[in-house]
């Protein structure tokens, strides 16, 4: 159960990252940022739906044997969740750096 109480905090940060990475940036760099923080709900509902899955199994509920979903599900939540932080990380300190040496 301790996964839900990291979903909370871990989701939303990678979207805060997004925006911060978007900042003032131009349109389209900015857009893509803002999309990419929007989408961060989807890893969160596929990381729901594995805990839920994982549970029921473990209870060893008839909930479904379709692995594959399962296997997407996980794949995608850190292909979206992970490719959004590996993009907004070095953006944010990149812009960190810039505005930095413009006010020296």
């Amino acid at each position: 159960f301790a996964d839900y109480f990291f979903m909370v905090a871990w989701y939303p940060a990678i979207a805060v990252l997004c925006l911060m990475a978007a900042g003032s940036r131009p349109g389209a760099v900015r857009n893509f940022f803002v999309i990419l923080a929007g989408i961060q709900v989807l890893p969160w509902l596929f990381d729901i739906s594995e805990n839920l899955l994982l549970s029921c199994w473990m209870d060893n509920n008839p909930c479904g044997e379709n692995f594959r979903v399962f296997a997407f599900m996980v794949r995608a939540k850190f292909a979206l969740a992970g490719g959004a932080f590996v993009m907004a990380v070095p953006a944010v300190i990149i812009k960190a750096v810039i505005t930095r040496k413009s006010k020296i």
